[in-house]
């Protein structure tokens, strides 16, 4: 079954992808939003690095409290509740911009407190697909999640523009706060059962089933490697979006004029490629180690060329198989944890590796910023393809067994 066929046959499963799609638009209208926004009140780089570093830190420390509670409530009600309260937060930014009280301190502690909303949507929703979907059918769905995200950035920051540019950025600022809702209301539609609430969970027993998903995760050496994994692509693509527009003035013969349309075209053409690999794995045979490994090679070749390119339109398709890549990789991960892990597990495993991603992107693009000062981009493009070739032999290492045994009697220990 393809992911088309599953959107079309699995009616619950739709609802979860069109409010994830509406929530990933909602997230394209933002990022241009609100670096708009925080212009209006400040007009300062440093001021726009502090609202978004805000959101960032935010979801880091938030991870893994999210996955937590995402294994002891109705994960349905946490997604319901998660979005309405990302929805009222964005719409508080134009009222207070309107009541004239938007300074850059509330606007960093507003961008805060979204960040952390946003951890109890997105990682639940990824570790409720195990309720959606049957195990067979895990990576379509896995990949038809993936979708939303290019399609949402394909379609958000650009109609984000044009209705800045029409209207005004509070106008599409109350939008996303819509969008927000309108996920809401679709997630409340779904029948299926996302309750997971064990009936030895105890309310003062939050800090043992944290250690018990942090346990879980050093035990499993299966899920520990695809952890390992997981950081090392995170490594390796955290220097993509600082190093970009480096590469496009040191290494290309663009004026300055030309160099931000070629960055916007780059940026459309990741996404885009996103979306055609994320469609294309719903297809391919269900072996999660032969696909993670062509993944990341195909990272290899994407972001590897670029240390060698200088021609406009091979830099847009190597862009573009780099685009792929992620959606060949991605879906198969997500398999491999859900189908590794224990459904009850779920939302810790999956919150764990968000706080990770939420710490190493941005520690990465600082630490890039630092590195171009003495490195050239190109060099910084070859790094990340050495990294990815390295990740293409990882999944060798991950077991094809599905069991989670192994490890049953040591967190019944942790339990006790």
């Amino acid at each position: 079954m393809s992911s088309y066929q599953l959107i079309r046959s699995n009616p619950n499963f739709r609802l979860a992808w069109f409010g994830m799609f509406i929530s990933r638009l909602g997230d394209g209208l933002y990022s241009v939003a609100i670096i708009w926004m925080t212009y209006q009140i400040a007009k300062s780089g440093l001021a726009l690095g502090i609202v978004l570093g805000a959101f960032t830190f935010s979801t880091f420390i938030s991870g893994i409290l999210a996955g937590v509670v995402a294994d002891r409530m109705n994960r349905r009600t946490l997604m319901m509740g998660s979005s309405l309260l990302c929805g009222v937060t964005v719409i508080l930014i134009p009222l207070a911009f309107y009541w004239e009280i938007l300074n850059l301190p509330l606007l960093a502690f507003l961008s805060f407190v979204l960040g952390a909303f946003t951890q109890f949507f997105e990682p639940v929703v990824k570790a409720s697909v195990f309720n959606l979907v049957s195990k067979e059918e895990l990576t379509q769905g896995n990949a038809a999640l993936g979708t939303t995200e290019s399609m949402g950035y394909l379609v958000g920051p650009p109609l984000g523009g044009i209705l800045i540019t029409w209207f005004s950025t509070e106008m599409v600022l109350v939008l996303n706060g819509i969008t927000f809702v309108l996920a809401a209301l679709l997630i409340s539609r779904i029948k299926t059962p996302l309750s997971n609430i064990s009936k030895s969970t105890t309310p003062n027993k939050w800090t043992l089933d944290l250690k018990e998903g942090l346990q879980f995760i050093k035990e499993n050496k299966s899920v520990r490697r695809l952890f390992l994994i997981s950081i090392l692509a995170t490594i390796a693509y955290s220097p993509f979006f600082v190093n970009l527009p480096i590469f496009l003035d040191q290494g290309l013969t663009l004026s300055s004029e030309e160099q931000p349309t070629f960055l916007g075209i780059l940026y459309s053409v990741l996404a885009l490629g996103q979306f055609i690999g994320f469609w294309v794995v719903g297809y391919l045979p269900d072996n999660i180690r032969v696909n993670l490994t062509v993944g990341y090679l195909l990272q290899t070749i994407g972001f590897g060329l670029l240390s060698v390119l200088s021609n406009p339109f091979t830099i847009v398709v190597s862009v573009t198989i780099a685009g792929i890549s992620f959606g060949l990789a991605a879906a198969p991960f997500y398999t491999a944890i859900q189908r590794l892990v224990p459904n009850r597990l779920h939302g810790r495993v999956f919150g764990v590796q968000s706080t990770l991603d939420g710490f190493l992107l941005p520690a990465g693009r600082t630490i890039t910023g630092g590195a171009l000062e003495y490195f050239s981009a190109r060099s910084i493009f070859l790094f990340m393809g050495v990294l990815y070739f390295i990740n293409a032999f990882l999944p060798n290492l991950i077991s094809n067994s599905r069991s989670i045994s192994h490890s049953t009697e040591r967190l019944k220990k942790i339990r006790k």
